[in-house]
This record gives structure tokens, C-alpha cells and sequence, in this order.
């Protein structure tokens, strides 16, 4: 399974890149969070009983979770 977070709004959570705005976080980062997950699954060959599972979920904290 992958996992990724990705935080909204804190700086000084940041963990995908370098973003200098805070317009920058909110705009950019769940963006970056999907194309993340996108793309590992689309390297995952889809079959009968294959385990994808795709969950992008902000909690209060504002952290973006991507589960596969």
C-alpha cells in the first residue's frame, strides 16, 4: 500500500515540494495529491480481485490523505 500526506495551510508541515504562498498550498497540493495517486494507478494492471483503492480525504487538520 502507498501513502502519502500532504498538508494544507501549515508551512511548516509541508512535505511535497517547496511552496512559497499559501495560495500556492491550496490550490496546488491536492492537485499534486491526484496526479500522485493517478499515477501509481495507472501502473497497477486492473484485473479480476485487483486491490486499487483510491481515497483522497481532508480531515480538520487540513491533511490531505492519498491512500492506494
Amino acid at each position: 500500500m502507498h501513502h502519502a500526506s500532504i498538508y494544507i495551510g501549515y508551512p511548516e508541515k509541508a512535505r511535497l515540494g517547496d511552496y512559497r504562498s499559501r495560495e500556492s498550498k491550496l490550490t496546488t497540493l491536492p492537485v499534486l495529491a491526484l496526479r500522485y495517486a493517478m499515477g501509481i494507478a495507472d501502473d497497477e494492471i486492473l484485473k479480476p480481485g485487483s486491490m486499487l483503492l483510491l481515497e483522497l480525504h481532508r480531515n480538520l487538520v487540513g491533511e490531505y490523505t492519498v491512500r492506494l
